[in-house]
């Protein structure tokens, strides 16, 4: 755990009984600060949002949990205190205990290997173990929520868990983090035990690794990753890897209880080891033949057996209350463990610590700038005035779950926005206006990861991809004024469809759009797919932006590897590219011009990067000033001159001058959950910005630049 910095002046001092000395870190639920009990001793006090509990009902049930999770075994977690919920402040106070995060010892030292590894699964999953034997569901199991002690890991915030979940069920919003969510969180099931266990073999493959189990670039292609595709276990010891794939396995009901998974990792046979189940050697895990319920209902569930004894049953609504699911025994004989394992758990104690809803960031080296690529000269100086950055009217709240896309149109000489994501729902409002602007259009798919709007033989349409029924992939065109559907919906895709552009190709206007199969062409007026050389080019495709070079467009991507190409949507060819950002995935990615000159910007860490297009050579230094992943990216003018938007999960939306590099007033802010996309417009003659994220609005800044 960092060290705690000094209150400022004005910052908050005491909290009921307890004197607060310094702020140990903030997240999406709360501040935490360090205190001192009347008597000196120090504790991690948690000062968490009102919102988290609504009402006395909800406090009841939140106190009745507190009592729970004080039950938990000292050994692997430390008791929680004290917690007031009818405060005007709600807050938490547990034991504090110092000691470096998991994610922070990963990113600096790498992967845990060997002994290191070893006693981090059994400590881990001993902890999860006593969690669930005290009724408790963690819900956000993750590298952060780790601390490795002297004398341990600690899997710390568990004490908030119920509080997590009563706020998730008053708003039908999924809490935790991408990463490390299990399928059935992401369907809006409430977690249950089997979505920890879940969680934890995705941390243990964080642990040996130095990546989550399914990625960690854009939310979409993770989500779409965890719910379609097989866990990444490349580099897992073998000894670790089969009991981890079991953990992953899609469905709860074909998981491994936390008791269970601990039994493994300590079994010493030296044959191997026996198969899951009660603990008792030679005892398996059965399923037995029950159709699993029909998608989306979550009622009149019976619960299954298997939680352990003393345990609380999950409440209906779980996907745990699900029937055994059809399918062979689960035979983990070969399941790896460390083979005369000796584990002596000492005394652990649990810190409550900021939990900010962060997916790690691979770091990425220093990037240096190429002298035979020189910063063009500025065209113009920007300066703005004191309009610029105001918020533009209220924000949109009509979505009911996460944006994941925005984009700008005109309708009628009208500005509008439209907007998408979990909820299956494209909306249209106007720019800063709380009210709907035109007719909203229910898609058929699970949820809506990527819009464009542009122009379809003279009609404002909208393009929106996501993922399909069936887990496949599907794309949608629609016209705006009236409303209607043009031509079929595209399913070309195998998986989710992460990226759209419109384009010409030999005089009609066509999609490309980008996912797990690669590139696709389709005829944006009929839905049907164009006999096209970029047909599944590039891998997995998570970004894609169109551009102009000698006079031609050309297809800018970007995947989940690391790399930019650039492509010819004529013939397939590669014209320039492949080039490497270090490592770290693309997830946001936008072209502009610099003096002329075309530039390529991108970004998957915190920063914004700027390359030439044609050579790859990066202009200038990469952009500082956001402090978490940059996940949305456009480009636009102000007082003739390029300017950049750049919207991050760090909840802030900045703007840049292109051809300096240099931040542009203030960073935008008023978002209360992380920032997912990001587009621009003009309002009158007002320059507009517009931004989603997974608070579930749309919000707008003006960008007027006069004095």
């Amino acid at each position: 755990m960092p060290d705690s910095r000094p209150l400022r002046p004005g910052e908050v001092e005491s909290i009921g009984e307890y004197r607060l000395v310094g702020l140990l870190g903030e997240g999406g639920q709360g501040t935490v600060y360090l205190g001192e009990t009347p008597s000196g001793v120090p504790v991690a006090v948690k000062v968490l949002h009102a919102r988290l509990v609504a009402d006395a009902g909800a406090r009841t049930r939140f106190l009745r949990e507190v009592e729970l999770a004080r039950r938990v075994a000292e050994f692997c977690t430390a008791r929680v205190l004290d917690a007031d919920v009818t405060h005007d402040r709600p807050y938490i106070v547990s034991e504090f205990v110092r000691g470096e995060s998991l994610e922070e010892l990963v990113r600096r030292e790498g992967p845990r290997d060997r002994g290191a590894l070893d006693r981090l699964a059994v400590g881990t999953a001993a902890a999860l173990a006593a969690i669930h034997r005290a009724g408790i569901v963690h819900r956000d199991l993750k590298p952060s929520n780790v601390l490795l002690g002297p004398d341990g890991p600690r899997v710390i915030d568990f004490g908030i868990a119920r509080m997590v979940d009563v706020a998730a069920t008053l708003a039908s919003e999924v809490q935790g983090t991408p990463s490390y969510m299990s399928p059935e969180q992401l369907e809006g099931w409430r977690p249950g035990p089997a979505s920890d266990v879940f969680g934890w073999a995705v941390l243990m493959t964080f642990a040996a690794t130095g990546r989550p189990a399914f990625g960690n670039d854009s939310i979409p292609a993770v989500m779409n990753r965890i719910m379609s595709r097989e866990p990444d276990l490349d580099g897992v010891p073998e000894r670790l890897r089969e009991l981890l794939a079991t953990c992953l396995a899609k469905d709860p009901r074909q998981r491994p209880t936390s008791d269970q998974v601990l039994y493994a990792l300590m079994e010493s046979d030296a044959e191997g080891l026996r198969a899951y189940g009660s603990g008792e050697p030679g005892d398996t895990l059965e399923t037995t033949a029950s159709p699993p319920p029909e998608p989306g209902t979550r009622e009149g569930l019976t619960s299954v057996a298997g939680l352990e004894e003393g345990g609380a049953r999950p409440a209906t609504g779980t996907r745990d209350d699900l029937p055994p699911a059809t399918g062979p025994v689960v035979d983990v004989t070969r399941a790896a463990r460390p083979t005369r394992v000796r584990v002596v758990i000492a005394g652990v104690s649990l810190l409550l610590a900021a939990a900010v809803v962060v997916v790690p960031v691979v770091l990425l080296g220093q990037e240096r700038d190429t002298p035979s690529a020189p910063r063009p000269a500025p065209v113009a100086v920007l300066a703005v005035g004191p309009r610029f950055g105001a918020p533009l009217g209220g924000p949109f709240t009509g979505h009911t779950a996460d944006v994941l896309a925005v984009a700008t149109a005109t309708v009628d000489g009208r500005a509008v926005t439209v907007s998408a994501g979990r909820d299956s729902v494209v909306r249209v409002s106007e720019p800063g206006s709380r009210e709907r602007a035109g007719r909203s259009f229910k898609v058929g798919t699970s949820y809506v990861s990527s819009l464009t709007a542009g122009e379809v033989g003279g009609r404002a349409v909208v393009v929106c991809g996501g993922l399909g029924e069936g887990l496949g992939g599907g794309l949608w065109v629609w016209d705006l004024a009236r409303g209607a559907m043009l031509g079929r919906p595209f399913r070309g895709h195998r998986g989710d469809v992460l990226s759209v552009v419109l384009t010409e190709l030999d005089g009609r206007s066509v999609v490309v759009s980008g996912g797990h199969g690669g590139l696709l062409v389709s005829d944006a007026a009929t839905g049907k797919e164009v006999d096209s050389p970029l047909r599944g080019k590039d891998g997995e495709v998570t970004s894609l932006a169109r551009a102009e070079l000698d006079g031609r467009p050309v297809i800018v991507a970007a995947g989940a590897g690391d790399a930019v190409r650039v492509w010819d949507p004529a013939d397939g060819r590669l014209v320039a590219g492949p080039y490497a950002n270090g490592g770290a995935p693309i997830t946001a990615l936008t072209v502009g011009s610099v003096g002329g000159r075309p530039v390529i910007l991108h970004g998957g860490d915190a920063t914004v990067r700027v390359r030439d297009l044609r050579t790859g050579a990066p202009v200038g230094k990469p952009w500082t000033g956001h402090t978490d992943r940059v996940a949305a990216l456009a480009v636009t003018e102000l007082d003739g001159s390029p300017a950049v938007v750049s919207g991050s999960w760090d909840r802030t939306v900045r703007v840049w001058d292109l051809a300096t590099g240099s931040p542009l007033g203030a960073p935008l802010t008023g978002s209360t959950g992380w920032v997912t996309s990001v587009a621009v417009t003009r309002v009158g003659d007002r320059p507009v910005v517009v931004a989603g994220g997974n608070d579930r609005a749309v919000r707008a800044w003006s960008l007027d630049p006069r004095r």
